[in-house]
């Protein structure tokens, strides 16, 4: 038996060595001996260890390394230093043929320095190989063709292509999202800049060594964010000295990162924010020009196109200028490429309605400011300054709006559902300012559900519904509701305004409400700050259900008809309790 065990022992290291003298595949040994021959070159020794006798490992060929587990062909390499003058003579005759290389499938680094002319006819099939992450093509004869085929090769992490003939032309180097090191020195390229090369995904970038020496570059990466920056300055025609914006500077060593109004990725230094607050304008230069201020600003027209090469712009404000309108066909949708665009900023110009349509084309939106602008009602908007009044014209096509701010206009629909279209199914707005408008009502309360995401109301200055405050309890997610100066009258309601459990701030001030507060009101646990001034409420406030919210920081009751203690002992225990604002 113990016989029988070292006869099989035996058997197996036997088989074992045997496969050993046959380690790499057969496959890439016969792939490797063709790679020679169409080389088709045999003297001074070069591939003298490439033979073609069964018993010869390939994996210990010159130029060859395998990786250990697999006995596949990892690394391949004809290095030009080992080849004499004379057969490099010969070498560089050799054109590439990328279908010699398919069999290679775990190849991750080619390395053929000085050794091309070019590649055969159809035959750069580089997508292939898939696992290929280092290739050293300097010092052939390629030309800036190979361009388009390199960028098949979505996991090269180094590419070599110094000493080539590539010179300026149309195509780019694209689709290599993992170069680390690119080496494109000493060819001819005579290209504006580095971008009209190589498209880089600025957002992502794995990009650690750059080497271009001894090219012809006009410049190295265009700032075109910091040129169209400086135009922008231009467009806005103040006449008033050239104070402002004065930090926005022209020469080459200014970087627009730290202009004022500028805010850059730390990352990708392209432009994420772009604030342009409008200049004061003092008495004594309003004089100087005989104009008032309004008049000065209002040189200026929105142009889109000067904004689009802010591909990666997240918030433009551009507040106060008293924009009437925009040049024409230049108007918001034309910031549709600005993708990222989330927050714009138009408050205190001077729109008029017609905005509302250019707008509902930036879906991208989570934050509209149109505060204080008088938008007007249906005029050409580039040749009017009118008042926001009734219209057609609808927000629509912002499914990503959270934050809406119309307040201090004079839109005069019949409600806000005759201004802003909302997807009722998946609203996500979250805080709507419509204060001190001309609404006669708010939306159909019948339609409150689909605010249920709403955590700031703000409708001061509207007509409401009576109905509304009973019916406002199916917006379960408010924080913060503000009905001052709403012609609203008589009780308040037992229910709905009582079941907003998570409200922090109630404003019912400048009203007509009367009678006493509600004893459900003390569910309001959450409830910080309350504003009942300016009603006919009665009730001693000490017995009221106020006195029972631990929470209160600010209560405000002036102007009613409570009748307020002036010891104010039953708040004795609200430790949070800051201002208060009562007649005794």
């Amino acid at each position: 038996m113990t016989n029988s065990k070292i006869y099989w022992w035996l058997l197996i290291l036997f088989i074992v060595n045997g496969w050993r003298c046959y380690c790499c595949w057969k496959e890439e040994r016969t792939a490797l001996l063709q790679l020679k021959a169409n080389i088709n070159y045999t003297g001074d020794g070069l591939f003298s260890s490439w033979m073609a006798n069964k018993t010869s490992d390939c994996c210990q060929w010159e130029g060859i390394v395998c990786s250990n587990p697999s006995k596949r062909v990892t690394k391949l390499s004809i290095d030009l230093d080992i080849i004499s003058e004379d057969t490099f003579s010969v070498m560089n005759n050799w054109y590439f043929n990328a279908s010699l290389f398919i069999p290679f499938k775990n190849l991750k680094a080619l390395l053929l320095p000085g050794l091309l002319a070019g590649w055969a006819q159809n035959e750069v099939r580089f997508e292939k190989l898939r696992q290929l992450e280092i290739l050293d093509l300097s010092s052939n004869s390629l030309n800036r063709s190979i361009f388009q085929s390199l960028g098949q090769l979505s996991s090269l992490k180094s590419l070599y292509l110094a000493e080539n003939n590539i010179e300026s032309g149309s195509e780019r180097l694209s689709g290599l999202d993992k170069l680390e090191i690119l080496d494109l020195s000493y060819n001819a390229l005579n290209d504006e800049n580095v971008l009209s090369v190589l498209e880089l995904n600025v957002s992502r970038t794995t990009l650690k060594k750059l080497d271009m020496r001894n090219n012809r570059f006009r410049s190295f990466i265009p700032n075109e964010e910091k040129t169209a920056l400086l135009q922008l300055k231009a467009n806005i025609n103040y006449s008033t000295g050239n104070d402002y914006l004065s930090s926005w500077g022209a020469n080459e060593t200014s970087d627009c990162c730290q202009w004022e109004g500028i805010v850059c990725s730390n990352n990708t230094r392209r432009v994420v924010e772009l604030s342009i607050i409008a200049k004061q304008i003092s008495q004594e230069e309003q004089l100087r020009n005989v104009t008032d201020r309004d008049d000065m600003l209002r040189n200026w027209l929105f142009n889109a196109s000067l904004f689009i090469p802010f591909k990666n712009l997240k918030a433009l404000i551009i507040p106060g200028h008293s924009l009437a309108g925009w040049v024409k066909n230049e108007g918001f949708e034309k910031l549709r490429p600005l993708r990222k665009l989330e927050r714009l900023d138009l408050s205190g110009n001077q729109f008029n309605r017609s905005i509302f349509q250019s707008l509902s084309q930036l879906s991208s939106l989570k934050s509209l400011n149109l505060s204080s602008n008088n938008i007007a009602s249906r005029s050409e908007i580039w040749f009017t300054d009118n008042k926001i009044g009734s219209g057609s014209e609808r927000l629509s096509g912002l499914d990503k709006l959270e934050i809406l701010d119309l307040s201090h206009n004079n839109l005069e629909d019949k409600n806000v559902l005759s201004a802003l279209e909302l997807n009722t199914s998946r609203t996500t707005l979250k805080k709507l300012d419509i204060r001190y408008n001309r609404f006669q009502s708010f939306i159909p309360n019948e339609e409150l559900g689909a605010l249920r995401n709403i955590e700031y109301l703000l409708l001061d200055g509207n007509t409401l519904d009576e109905n509304f405050l009973r019916s406002s309890g199916v917006m379960s997610s408010l924080k913060v509701l503000s009905v001052a100066q709403c012609n609203l009258n008589g009780t308040l309601p037992l229910q709905g305004l009582c079941d907003l459990k998570y409200l922090e701030e109630l404003s019912l001030s400048r009203n007509s409400f009367i009678g006493k507060l509600p004893t459900c009101l003390g569910n309001l646990a959450f409830l910080r700050v309350i504003d009942l001034t300016q009603n006919q409420f009665t009730g001693n406030i000490a017995l009221s259900p106020l006195s029972s919210l631990l929470s209160l920081e600010y209560l405000l009751i002036a102007n009613n008809n409570f009748e307020v203690p002036i010891s104010f002992e039953s708040f004795a225990n609200h430790s949070k309790l800051k201002f208060v604002i009562a007649d005794y």
